[in-house]
């Protein structure tokens, strides 16, 4: 199963359309983001396998880190 790691700078209505249609998938889904994991949404957090909260998410070397 492919694992995708997901970037979602903050948790707005917008990026959680885009992180349902990615949860919906038969994927291992991550998300690296600004935002703690307890800002996923509730109907969500079971379909992420893991969280990685990061200071910056244009940072290459944050993102390399977390990933």
């Amino acid at each position: 199963m492919p694992h995708i790691a997901f970037i979602a700078p903050h948790f707005l209505d917008n990026t959680n359309r885009y992180l349902k249609a990615f949860a919906d998938l038969p994927i291992t889904l991550s998300v690296i983001s600004n935002d703690p994991e307890s800002s996923i949404p509730p109907s969500m957090r079971s379909r992420v396998a893991g969280h990685y909260k990061v200071t910056n998410t244009l940072d290459a070397a944050q993102l390399t880190e977390a990933t």
